[in-house]
């Protein structure tokens, strides 16, 4: 490859198997799903603060679901629930609650964002079962916006009127359509579907798309379903590993940076099942990552080593933060670690 990432330096914070979730400023947000804590690691004084709130009282979370904890403000985190947003400061003191009225209350809320302190942007995941051809019928919304001053509520793009990606045809759906992975600006929220080829603009001043752009992925080919066909069980667990997979999306110094993943072919799955008797309870094929990156026209492409792990964001100076896979017991006990890369050309 004429480009590498190249690991200058990591970050080790002394939890096990924390989960990231969001960014903000020199601040990181951890989740742990097992335990059910919340740990904010400063990386400009190398510090952490986390609080563990799980429980059924009002001022408690019994769920603690990934892409459900965001950053609020510089302060605040949100942690989404079936219903309302619970709020607090970063050692876990109970600020508050925001109620929200979503068309399905079986998902918690995920992928929200606070404008200006009061305009808050919500996804409305639809349920329902995508190997029927109604499914992609639905006019329901994909946004909820709500202005927390006046307590108004506003509805935003039909959810599947988005019809640039084709994520359905008379013959097949895609494996996965229920994520959307996004990126905020001042007053934009730009999303793409996990098994998109676009990125969209949507502006929260004016609830309308403002911009729709292509993605380029070398690698990228999302799984394919016929309409009617009853999938069993393992059937589906295979399927989860055949599919390329659209993380996350990040737009710093005009490159936009995609992770994905690329998917397993049949044979490869079937030859892992049969060689790994405890697939998929505790053995599970690694995932295929690829970072992907478009500036000036010129694209790139690159492979993220399994030996390095799962890339989780990128910062405003184009460094790359990759969370290690744990492979001893230390790090699966007690260590999270971090890489910092960069990509750089390849000059051997």
């Amino acid at each position: 490859s004429k480009y590498i990432l190249k690991k200058n330096d990591s970050i080790i914070i002394n939890r096990p198997i924390l989960r990231f979730e969001d960014q903000r400023n020199n601040h990181f947000l951890f989740i742990n799903n097992l335990s059910g804590e919340i740990v904010v690691y400063d990386k400009r004084n190398n510090k952490i603060e986390s609080f563990n709130k799980f429980g059924n009282g009002d001022e408690e979370y019994n769920i603690l679901n990934s892409g459900s904890v965001k950053f609020l403000n510089d302060s605040i985190i949100g942690v989404g629930l079936y219903k309302n947003i619970l709020k607090y400061n970063f050692k876990g003191k109970f600020k508050g609650n925001i109620s929200i009225k979503k068309q399905n209350s079986y998902t918690t809320i995920t992928g929200f964002h606070l404008f200006k302190d009061s305009l808050l942007v919500i996804q409305t995941p639809y349920i329902g079962n995508p190997n029927k051809r109604d499914f992609f019928k639905s006019k329901e919304s994909l946004f909820l916006v709500k202005n927390l001053k006046t307590q108004r509520v506003f509805k935003a793009i039909k959810y599947f009127l988005i019809n640039k990606d084709n994520l359905s045809n008379d013959d097949f759906h895609f494996q996965n359509i229920y994520k959307y992975p996004y990126y905020t600006t001042k007053n934009t929220y730009c999303f793409t579907n996990s098994n998109a080829n676009h990125l969209y603009i949507f502006n929260i001043d004016s609830l309308k798309i403002t911009k729709i752009t292509p993605l380029n992925l070398k690698n990228y080919k999302p799984l394919k379903i016929k309409y009617g066909v009853k999938l069993g069980m393992d059937d589906k667990i295979i399927n989860v590993f055949r599919s390329s997979d659209i993380l996350a999306v990040f737009k710093p110094n005009k490159k936009t940076y995609v992770f994905y993943t690329e998917g397993y072919t049949l044979d490869e799955m079937k030859k892992y099942k049969k060689e790994h008797i405890d697939f998929p309870f505790r053995d599970v094929p690694k995932y295929k990552f690829y970072i992907n990156r478009f500036f000036k026209n010129k694209m790139i492409d690159i492979k993220v080593s399994s030996k390095i792990g799962m890339p989780i964001f990128v910062d405003k100076k184009d460094n790359i933060y990759i969370e290690k896979y744990p492979t001893e017991k230390s790090e699966l006990t007690r260590k999270t670690i971090i890489y910092i890369c960069k990509i750089i050309e390849n000059n051997n």
